[in-house]
C-alpha cells in the first residue's frame, strides 16, 4: 500500500519498506527496514540521482538550450520544473544573483528537486501541489544532500524540520515561476502561502553616534565607493529598501509635495516606463505604492546628487549596474558584488553594521520622536501595522506610556475618582 503523497513507496510489513523511485522511464528500487520517515528520505535522494542520470544524458545527446542547458520534454507544453530549475533559472541566476547567494539556494532547489514537483511541468503545478509539496516536506523532516569522501550520505542533523526551511524552498519555486510567467510559458501564477517564522531575533539598531561613525567610515572609503557616504545618509533619512533606493529615478523624485525647508517627497513606485530589470519592470516589494517625505539632509544630498548627474545616460539616483545593490560599490569584477567593502566599513567605522541595520535605525530614530507607529509602518512600506509593531513596537511612543498607566494600579479608586492633581496622567 502506498503511503504518503510519493506513490512509490510501499508498504510490505510494519517496519518493512519497498521503494521505487520513476523519473523519465528510468526506475530504481530497492527494501530498506525503518520508519515511514526514512523511506521517503530514501525516495527523495533516488530521485535526485535518476533526474542527475537523466540530464548527464541529455548532455551526452547535446539536446540543449540556447545558453548550453538542458531542452525541456517535448511532451509538455512547457518544461518541467527540474528542467527548469538546472536549465534556463541557472542562467538567470548567474545575472542576478552572486556566487555565495547561489551557493546558499542550492540545498533549498535540490529539496524541490526531490519532490514530485520535479518531474510536473510548469504549467500544471498549482497550488494544491504546493501545499501538497508542504506536507510532504513536514512529513519527510531533515534531509542532507552532502556526501562523505566514501560515497555515502551524512545523517541530517536534525529529524524535525523549521518554517524557516521550507520557506527557502517555496521563495525558490516562486522565484522560478515568475520567471517562468515572465517568459511566457506559464499564464497563471499559483498562490503560495509561506509558513510563520518565528521572528525571535532581537533588533539592536545603531544608536545616532554609532551611524555618524559609520557615514565618517564610509568618507574615508570614497575613492573605492564614490557615492557610499550618499547611500548610508539616504538610508538612513529615508528608510528604503536596498533594492528601492538603487531602482529609485530621478522621476520618482517629488521636489514640490509638501512646504518648509524639507519640501519634497520619494515616491516609491512601479517604474514601467523608466526602469526595466531582466526584461520587466520592476515593482517594489508588497507591491504598495507609498510616499516619504524628505528629511533636511535627506533634501540636501539628493540636491547635491541631482547637480552633479549632469547628462547621463541613465537617470537613476544612484548609478548601478543592472539594478543589483552591491555590484556599484566595487571596482572590476561583479563576482561577490560588495561584502568587501562592508567589511572594510566596519574596520574603519568601528560599529558592526548592515544595510538592513540602516532601515532599523531609520524606523527606531522616527518611533523615539513621537511619529505614530502607523504612519512609520507606511513610510517603510510593510504589509501590515501589525508587522511594524511586532518589530519595532517597544520604541513607540504609545509603548512608554504604560507606566504611567500602570501606576494607577497602585492608586485607591477613590483617590482616582475625585480627579486629585497628582494622580492625573501627564500625557
Amino acid at each position: 500500500m502506498a503511503t504518503g503523497k510519493s506513490h512509490g513507496i510501499y508498504q510490505m510489513a510494519p517496519g518493512r519498506f519497498l521503494i521505487q523511485a520513476r523519473y523519465r522511464g528510468r526506475r530504481r528500487t530497492c527494501r530498506i527496514r525503518g520508519a515511514a520517515q526514512d523511506a521517503k528520505a530514501i525516495h527523495a535522494r533516488m530521485l535526485l540521482e535518476l533526474q542527475a542520470e537523466h540530464r548527464a544524458e541529455q548532455y551526452r545527446a547535446e539536446e540543449t538550450w540556447t545558453g548550453g542547458f538542458p531542452a525541456p520534454s517535448a511532451s509538455s507544453r512547457s518544461p518541467s520544473l527540474a528542467d527548469w530549475l538546472s536549465g534556463r533559472y541557472v542562467d538567470w541566476q548567474k545575472r542576478a544573483q552572486n556566487t555565495a547567494t547561489r551557493r546558499k539556494l542550492e540545498s533549498p532547489k535540490r529539496y524541490l528537486l526531490a519532490s514530485d514537483l520535479g518531474e510536473l511541468p510548469l504549467h500544471e503545478i498549482d497550488t494544491a501541489q504546493v501545499n501538497a509539496y508542504v506536507e510532504w516536506r513536514l512529513e519527510v523532516g531533515g534531509l542532507t544532500f552532502a556526501s562523505k569522501k566514501d560515497g555515502t550520505r551524512y545523517r541530517a542533523r536534525a529529524q524535525a524540520i523549521g518554517a524557516q526551511t521550507i520557506n527557502k524552498s517555496l521563495k525558490v519555486l516562486s522565484a522560478a515561476l515568475r520567471l517562468a510567467s515572465d517568459e511566457g510559458l506559464i499564464a497563471k501564477l499559483p498562490k503560495i502561502s509561506y509558513l510563520p517564522e518565528e521572528d525571535a531575533r532581537s533588533i539592536l539598531p545603531p544608536t545616532e553616534e554609532q551611524f555618524r561613525a559609520v557615514v565618517r567610515g564610509a568618507e574615508q572609503l570614497r575613492g573605492t565607493a564614490a557615492l557610499l557616504p550618499e547611500v548610508i545618509q539616504l538610508l538612513g533619512e529615508l528608510g528604503l529598501r536596498p533594492g528601492e533606493l538603487f531602482h529609485l529615478t530621478w522621476g520618482s523624485v517629488d521636489w514640490t509635495m509638501g512646504v518648509g525647508e524639507n519640501q519634497g517627497a520619494i515616491r516609491v513606485e512601479e517604474q514601467k516606463r523608466t526602469r526595466v530589470v531582466g526584461g520587466k519592470p520592476w515593482v517594489p516589494k508588497n507591491r504598495k505604492f507609498r510616499f516619504i517625505p524628505f528629511t533636511i539632509r535627506a533634501r540636501e544630498i539628493l540636491e547635491q546628487l541631482h547637480a552633479a548627474a549632469g547628462p547621463m545616460p541613465s537617470d537613476l539616483v544612484v548609478p548601478n549596474d543592472c539594478g543589483l545593490p552591491y555590484i556599484r560599490l566595487d571596482e572590476g569584477e561583479t563576482k561577490g558584488g560588495g561584502a568587501g567593502i562592508w567589511k572594510r566599513l566596519r574596520e574603519v567605522s568601528g560599529v558592526r553594521v548592515s544595510m538592513r541595520d540602516l532601515r532599523h535605525y531609520f524606523a527606531v530614530q522616527n518611533l523615539i520622536r513621537g511619529v505614530p507607529i502607523a504612519v512609520v509602518s507606511a513610510w517603510m512600506g510593510h504589509s501590515s501595522v501589525q508587522l511594524t509593531v511586532k518589530r519595532y513596537g517597544r520604541w513607540a511612543h504609545e509603548a512608554k506610556e504604560q507606566w504611567p498607566w500602570a501606576a494607577l494600579r497602585g492608586k485607591p479608586l477613590e483617590d482616582i475618582a475625585t480627579g486629585r492633581r497628582e494622580f492625573q496622567l501627564v500625557r
